[in-house]
């Protein structure tokens, strides 16, 4: 895998945007907006090119995943040292991966910074109040499902399956 194939698969996903951190290519993803809830106040890093070396990429992957992946194939994945490992960061040797093997991994990374909230914790993501009028009203369990709902449609292979191009006269 080269990284050009890897900067347009993280591209590809809903509300991922392309930055730079310390010299190296990064891919965020921003505010997801689910109706009136903000999961996220700013933009998180979810992979990272060339990341600690040219050649490799960097993965923030749910623990579970990053656990098993480096257990299957240490000398394509490493932990990162230290506590960015304990959370997730994953280092990936791309010439030894192909993009139907990265592909999943960098979706699971995507959905695990895009839908997760801030620093604020869970706890107040639930008791944040949204304004209606003057009054505020705090948020429902219905309003926080729809929001789930709404966050998971976002996925690749949910919701829209095809765009249909006409061609133009």
């Amino acid at each position: 895998m080269t990284d050009n194939e890897f900067r347009k698969m993280a591209l590809l996903l809903a509300g991922a945007v392309e930055g730079s951190h310390t010299g190296h290519a990064d891919f965020r993803v921003g505010v997801l907006n689910t109706g009136k809830l903000k999961t996220r106040a700013k933009p998180a890093v979810f992979a990272s090119l060339d990341s600690p070396r040219e050649g490799s990429a960097m993965l923030r992957l749910p623990l579970d995943i990053q656990d098993r992946v480096i257990t299957s194939r240490p000398d394509t994945f490493a932990a990162a040292k230290g506590q960015w490992g304990a959370s997730g960061y994953t280092y990936v040797r791309l010439a030894d991966v192909t993009t139907t093997e990265i592909r999943p991994l960098l979706h699971a990374a995507w959905l695990e910074r895009s839908t997760k909230p801030s620093r604020l914790g869970e706890a107040a993501a639930t008791a944040k109040t949204k304004k209606i009028g003057k009054k505020a009203k705090p948020a429902t369990p219905a309003s926080l499902a729809s929001a789930a709902q709404r966050a998971k449609a976002l996925e690749p292979g949910k919701g829209v399956k095809s765009i249909k191009r006409v061609p133009s006269a």
